[in-house]
């Protein structure tokens, strides 16, 4: 897209004319993974026959268990950020990947942007991410994030952001997707709509961080073409070295099918100040409800600890899943997490 490369083209000129060009550059990133040893046994019972078959595996960075949702740990992964910030412009990239060669399938975002009328008005070119008008919870619904386009933001007031973007071909349809959103952010709450035309989507989002100790947020996208339709909620409580909270969701894929479900609690508590500095326990469970014949529930206990920029966790789970009306499979997992950060 022609207004891309004006954008970066500009955004370049203007960097390099900064006299504060070689400063304000930020570098950060984090490597993690896991080793985890699996038994695992599958139970298949119907009115014929009954049988049962057990084994052991051995992975090697294998998460995506239910460990980590709140600490940032997972399966095998290299990331890599850049940043800068300038009153006039500025450049912002991700690269995130589990292999050693470079690819650009792996790059998340390579976004520049260009501050006008004072900051009134920043034009942004790349491939997108959102800034100013995604929402806040687990779905993180945001237009056009990671396709390459244009993003027009309008800050008329403090804290408001109105916004339109256009960028590559929808998965869905293929045309370029495009969108309008506006989000207004104070110190107390936000609030967030948008709508995709090209994509058929509404959603809509509010956060609440003005009574401590809690935080809430609330999420919805809807498909006014399918009927398909997604609510999210968090919420997190910190009570001094505890703290305790979960994520939620329900989805349909139609207007006319059912609700799935999932949700996941957690509670941690902060050992510094009883054992050991960086020290924590937690025990995080996830429940994951598709049918009567088709749900997962996973217990996982952890025992976290963080030094400098690294931090390990211990973790065991219990997962229990049925896939059919006959067969369901129990699964117990030992695992070592780990993440160093840079």
């Amino acid at each position: 897209m022609k207004a891309v490369k004006f954008i970066f083209a500009a955004t370049v000129a203007a960097l390099v004319s900064s006299a504060a060009f070689a400063e304000g550059w930020d570098v950060s990133g984090n490597y993690r993974g896991t080793a985890e040893g699996k038994f695992l046994k599958t139970i298949v019972d119907s009115s014929d026959y009954t049988s049962e078959t057990s084994q052991f595996q051995t992975y090697k960075f294998n998460g995506g268990y239910n460990l980590g949702t709140y600490a940032g740990f997972g399966a095998n992964r290299l990331r890599f950020n850049l940043k800068y910030d300038g009153e006039l412009a500025g450049f912002t990239f991700r690269y995130d990947t589990a292999d050693i060669w470079f690819s650009t399938e792996h790059v998340k975002f390579a976004q520049a942007y260009l501050n006008l009328v004072d900051g009134l008005v920043t034009l942004e070119g790349g491939i997108l991410v959102d800034n100013h008008t995604g929402t806040d919870g687990d779905i993180g619904y945001a237009i056009a994030d990671g396709k390459t386009g244009v993003r027009l933001n309008i800050s008329p007031i403090e804290g408001l952001d109105v916004n339109a973007v256009i960028a590559g071909k929808s998965t869905s349809a293929g045309d370029p997707i495009y969108g309008f959103a506006a989000k207004y952010t104070n110190n107390a709450f936000s609030v967030v709509a948008g709508y995709t035309p090209s994509e058929k989507e509404i959603y809509a989002g509010a956060s609440l961080t003005a009574f401590e100790p809690v935080s809430a947020i609330g999420e919805v996208v809807i498909n006014h073409d399918t009927g398909a339709l997604t609510f999210g909620e968090t919420v997190n409580v910190t009570l001094g070295s505890l703290g305790f909270g979960f994520i939620a969701s329900e989805a349909r894929t139609s207007s006319d099918a059912d609700f799935t479900f999932a949700l996941y609690p957690y509670v941690s508590y902060d050992l510094s100040g009883v054992l050991a500095e960086g020290l924590s326990a937690g025990l995080d469970v996830g429940y994951d409800y598709t049918s009567e014949n088709h749900y997962a529930l996973k217990i996982t206990p952890e025992v976290t600890y963080k030094v400098g920029a690294g931090a390990v966790q211990l973790y065991y789970s219990f997962i229990t899943e049925r896939e059919t009306s006959v067969e369901h499979k129990n699964t117990n997992v030992i695992g070592l997490a780990y993440k160093v950060s840079f």
